[in-house]
């Protein structure tokens, strides 16, 4: 049976787990449409510190995720539409739930599945927990419909 600290470091929420989980949060912010402006500095500066934080809410069920960040995210012909984005602390906390159930899910997918799938090379710098799967087969786009000129069909996809 384990002690209390032993299984401390083996829970979900562990700071080694939710070290790993940050860095993969912090690959997933790069391409958000969400933009900060101060590039995550002001928690990278304080991660220590917000990892421990983070575990032992966690640990002893305190922790509460923050809103999410609700946008108008621009499209095409002058439309929007609606958004969110979670903070970088409560996208820690999803990664590190993630990372631990992924692997377990991952390998009761068929082959056949194509999806984002788990990155074999996950533990190596910069790679992301997930990656495409090289094995989907190429779908053609379908080319658009050609329509007359006068009429506004232009408006149909707002």
């Amino acid at each position: 049976m384990l002690k209390p600290a032993e299984q401390n470091e083996n829970a979900w929420f562990s700071e080694e787990n939710l070290q790993k989980a940050f860095r993969y949060a912090m690959l997933d912010t790069k391409d958000d449409f969400v933009f900060d402006v101060l590039n995550h500095w002001d928690v990278r500066l304080n991660r220590d510190y917000l990892l421990k934080t983070l575990s032992s809410q966690l640990e002893y069920d305190q922790y509460s995720p923050s809103r999410l960040v609700e946008i108008e995210v621009p499209k095409n012909n002058y439309s929007v539409r609606p958004g969110s984005t979670v903070s970088l602390p409560d996208l820690v906390v999803l990664v590190a739930i993630v990372q631990v159930l992924a692997p377990h899910l991952d390998a009761k997918l068929l082959s056949c599945v194509y999806s984002y799938r788990l990155n074999p090379k996950r533990e190596k710098k910069d790679e992301h927990l997930f990656v495409a799967d090289k094995a989907k087969p190429e779908q053609k786009k379908e080319s658009p419909v050609e329509t007359d000129d006068e009429f506004p069909s232009s408006w149909f996809p707002l």
